[in-house]
């Protein structure tokens, strides 16, 4: 019996997403055909690739050392039917952006794919991190560009480099130039909710002193409101520097030198662990692309 693209498909889905229910919505197939094709492609190769239990299936050590093979083989036939167009990239590709890189290079980003692949259409999504990972995992989006993702085995997470933040305040406010978690503990801190990477990065810089803000007001907004809110004076936060460089230049707002150092901002591309489309790796080179031109990052 010879192993066929089929089978290797279904066995990194599932193994990637952890079981056959979960194969079988992302390949659109019955879960009797998952489950068919698994057990054909273990005959083939003559071994179990799952230990089956109660729990569900778990790779086997023969299973582990197959998947890297497989994951191979799947991500060059991606590359094949590429080539096979004749270099040309066309279809859809759903995309989602933080609010940052929306707000800064997303225009741009979408005139360079309106150039570069005239035939791809780009369905977009802007919002938090973590509801762009949730679109992910729900096959709602192909690809995210998110900030500091949880390594998770369902997804491929590709860093592009970080994303540089700073304390911001209004001039008005006084505060010192450098400032420990002592020094703003009695501020209005702006702070997008939890779980976002925002809301981390504020309370950890506090609590590597022990200490939480005595004074929180939590925006469930976009970081270009909350830089208009601190322009304002109504508080401080922690925003992105490339998002407020127009205020810094203008002296509308002041970046404070934070001690400890903010915890780092990673900019990362996630799409699915599987099947990955040329369509996605056009739209992650536009995208590595429009962040080298507007120096956005700093390397990992």
């Amino acid at each position: 019996m010879r192993v066929t693209f089929a089978q290797l498909e279904a066995f990194v889905c599932v193994a990637r997403l952890g079981t056959v229910h979960e194969a079988s919505r992302h390949l659109n197939l019955a879960q009797p055909t998952i489950s068919l094709r698994l057990r054909d492609l273990e005959r083939a190769v003559g071994t179990a690739l799952f230990d089956r239990n109660g729990r569900g299936l778990q790779l086997s050590q023969d299973g582990s050392a197959m998947l890297e093979h497989a994951s191979r083989i799947i991500a060059e036939m991606g590359k094949l039917k590429g080539w096979a167009g004749s270099g040309k990239v066309s279809g859809l590709v759903r995309l989602g952006v933080s609010e940052t890189f929306a707000f800064i290079g997303l225009a741009a980003l979408l005139r360079l794919v309106a150039v570069t692949y005239p035939d791809l259409r780009v369905e977009l999504g802007i919002g938090p991190s973590p509801q762009l990972i949730e679109d992910i995992h729900q096959h709602r989006l192909d690809l995210a560009i998110v900030i500091n993702p949880v390594e998770d085995p369902r997804l491929r997470i590709m860093p592009l480099g970080i994303q540089p933040s700073t304390w911001a305040a209004a001039p008005a406010l006084g505060l010192p130039q450098t400032v420990r978690p002592a020094d703003l503990l009695h501020q209005t801190v702006l702070i997008n909710p939890s779980p976002s990477p925002n809301y981390r990065q504020t309370m950890a810089w506090f609590g590597s002193s022990g200490l939480e803000p005595m004074q929180v007001s939590v925006c469930n907004t976009v970081p270009s409101v909350i830089a208009h809110l601190v322009e304002a004076g109504i508080g401080i936060g922690i925003l992105p520097t490339k998002l407020i460089e127009p205020q810094l230049a203008s002296g509308r707002l002041v970046a404070l030198n934070a001690r400890p150092a903010i915890e780092k901002a990673h900019l990362c591309a996630v799409c699915h662990a599987v099947d990955r489309e040329a369509t996605v790796d056009a739209m992650l080179e536009a995208t590595r692309q429009i962040l080298r031109e507007f120096d956005m990052l700093e390397p990992v």
